[in-house]
Parts: structure tokens; C-alpha cells; sequence
């Protein structure tokens, strides 16, 4: 977390604001941003509760994580802590309400630009049970609401006994950005100087997870693929390797699988894949193909869990430059043959030429 969200979070207890439930928006939509700040100053401000000084509620492991180029999952649980001895009558307590505001930072505030969290299958409430965001399917999905920036996640919890007599509240945060660079960039301007195009090759690939027939790893500069015989030899050009966990091939960088997979591998390239958000789904880039052509967010995965066919996924490596783009590569995920214990999945991988 960086030294600007670290301030925020400091005074978010003093900024004053309209908190929303589980899917609310504001009545007044703000104006688009146009550049890489952080959002419209006109944005109506939010509000939010402060806590009580004491309170049965434990909000454990909150956070928000990014799983594909427009949603955001929300994680955590909320539980009662039945042996608080500072609050009284703790084992009549129940959980009357949990609220969440998603506010845009604008300096030491927060701007209401109608994200909000979604919840699948939300509990009941009053309810005395663990709730778990995961389970219940709390969600952002950055595609509803246009401004883009850093922003604060709270988490509000409502609580009391049931005779009414002790009300307590509590809170927890967390952040996440949509960055202007990938969601709102600016028009491109006739007067610009033209941009320089490069071209790329492409080259179709098969990993397989089985350890004993087939090739698990790639060198993606050569489009080399190794057995798992040979990740011990080639590990330093070695950038990915395909394993079998819960039952399905993940795409790991290979000092991931390194570390879970194959000691051979420990101290591997660290490679990174971030999803792309422009190419056709399920159909091969129509010649000729240039490195401009991908939208994508910074890429930051290490294991790809989600290879349905289609999807493409751009790659850059240890050795990826922004100018030359050296280390720089799509991939669109091909025809899977899946065994018992194994898969076997074909990959047509993009490189410049």
C-alpha cells in the first residue's frame, strides 16, 4: 500500500459522507475523467458511521483482490467474538446489517461515483452466523461507473442485542485502483506524433501437466517447450510452466512453480500475465498483428487458474522493455484434451518480430 493510501486511511474516520448498501448509487453521476488523475473533483462526497469504542464484531482478512480486467472480489469474513468479556449479554448479540461504501480518493476525501458492492447471495439478516464475502459473492464490477483512480472499500458492520439496549458498529478498509492509463485514456490527438508499429510473429504450442509424457514448460522468446525432465537444465530460459492443482491446469511463472511445483525450478523467472481486454474471444488475431493492438492492466498474476478456450493473456517476462517490447507476449488459449489426472492445453502465443 502506498504512502497516499496510508494517509487516507489515517483520516477516513473524519471525512463526511452517504454510505449505500450492499448495491447503491449516488444521484448525482460526475463528469468523465480526462486525464490520469485521479477522478472528477465534482464528485458528491460520501459518509460514513464511526465506531463504537467497543464491539463483539471481528472483521477477519478483509480485502479486495482483482480476478479479470472488470471485477474485483471482496474477501473476508465478519463473526461474532462470543468471548468479548467488554461487551454485555455477548452471547445474545446478533449481526443486524453489513453495509459497504466504495468511495473515489479526492484528496483527504471520498467522491461518490456509483461503484458499489454486489453481493450474490447475501445473508439474512439478523443473523448470529460467520459471514463470508466469498461465499456469498461480493463483487466490484469496475464496468458500471466510468471514473477511474484509486478507491477506498469499507466495510460496515451493524450489531446489537435484541432487546435493543447495546447497538454497536464497526468498520474495517481496504483499496484498490482502476487506472486511468488502461480505463480512461485520453483521445489520441490528430496532431500526435505517429507512433512506431511493431509487427508480430506467432507460434502455436501444447503444454501438458504430466510430469512423465509430454512438455510442461515454455521459453516463450524461442517458443521452446521442455519436459519436466529437463526444467533443471533449461531453468534459466524457462519463463512458464503448466501444472495440474484442484483438478484443472494452472499456468504458473516458473519461479511460482518453483517455489510450489518443482524445486528444479526454485528461483525461476518471475513472470508476469495480465488479462487482455480487446482482443476477439475464441478467434485468431487477423493478420497483420501489432504490438498495439492489446489493452491490458499492468501485468501482476503469477498463476492463471482461468485458461478457457479463447482467452487471451498478455505475458511480459524478465527480460520485457516498454520501448523495443523485448519480453513482451500474447497468448490465446487453445483446445484442451483433459485426462483422469492431467490436461493437455494448446496455446497460439504472439511475439514481435
Amino acid at each position: 500500500m502506498n504512502f497516499h493510501f496510508l494517509k487516507f486511511l489515517k483520516i477516513a474516520a473524519l471525512i463526511s459522507v452517504a454510505s449505500f448498501t450492499f448495491v447503491g448509487c449516488g444521484d448525482d453521476e460526475p463528469t468523465k475523467p480526462g486525464n490520469g488523475e485521479s477522478s472528477s473533483s465534482v464528485a458528491p462526497p460520501m459518509s460514513s458511521p464511526e465506531a463504537t469504542k467497543i464491539s463483539p464484531i471481528k472483521i477477519n482478512g478483509f480485502g479486495v483482490e482483482q480476478i479479470s480486467a472488470e471485477r474485483f472480489n471482496v474477501t473476508g469474513n465478519v463473526v461474532i467474538d462470543y468471548t468479548d468479556t467488554t461487551v454485555k449479554n455477548v452471547d445474545s448479540v446478533r449481526i443486524d446489517n453489513i453495509q459497504f461504501n466504495v468511495g473515489l480518493v479526492q484528496g483527504n476525501a471520498l467522491g461518490n461515483v456509483g461503484a458499489t458492492v454486489e453481493m450474490i447471495a447475501p445473508p439474512t439478516f439478523p443473523t448470529e452466523q460467520v459471514v463470508n464475502f466469498g461465499e456469498a459473492g461480493a463483487k466490484i464490477d469496475i464496468s458500471t461507473f466510468e471514473a477511474c483512480g484509486d478507491f477506498v472499500v469499507e466495510v460496515i458492520v451493524y450489531s446489537s442485542t435484541p432487546d435493543g439496549k447495546n447497538k454497536y458498529i464497526s468498520k474495517e478498509s481496504a483499496t484498490f485502483s482502476k487506472p486511468a492509463a488502461t480505463y480512461c485514456p485520453e483521445p489520441v490527438s490528430s496532431s500526435s506524433v505517429a507512433e512506431i508499429l511493431i509487427e508480430m510473429d506467432s507460434y502455436v504450442v501444447t503444454l501438458t501437466t504430466s510430469r512423465t509424457i509430454g512438455d510442461v514448460a515454455i521459453d516463450f522468446e524461442t517458443g521452446s517447450v521442455f519436459p519436466a525432465s529437463a526444467l533443471a537444465l533449461n531453468k534459466a530460459v524457462i519463463d512458464a510452466v503448466l501444472v495440474w492443482e484442484g483438478g484443472v491446469g494452472v499456468l504458473k511463472s516458473a519461479r511460482i512453480a518453483g517455489l510450489d511445483n518443482y524445486d528444479a525450478l526454485a528461483g525461476g523467472n518471475d513472470t508476469k500475465f495480465a488479462e487482455e481486454m480487446k482482443a476477439p474471444s475464441g478467434e485468431e488475431m487477423p493478420a497483420p498483428v501489432y504490438t498495439n493492438a492489446f489493452s491490458y492492466s499492468t501485468p501482476t498474476i503469477t498463476a492463471l487458474e482461468e485458461l478457457s478456450y479463447g482467452l487471451y493473456y498478455v505475458v511480459h517476462t524478465v527480460s520485457y522493455n516498454a520501448d523495443t517490447k523485448d519480453g513482451f507476449f500474447v497468448f490465446m488459449v487453445g483446445r484442451e484434451e483433459r485426462g483422469s489426472n492431467s490436461t493437455s492445453i494448446t496455446f497460439t502465443v504472439y511475439k514481435k518480430k
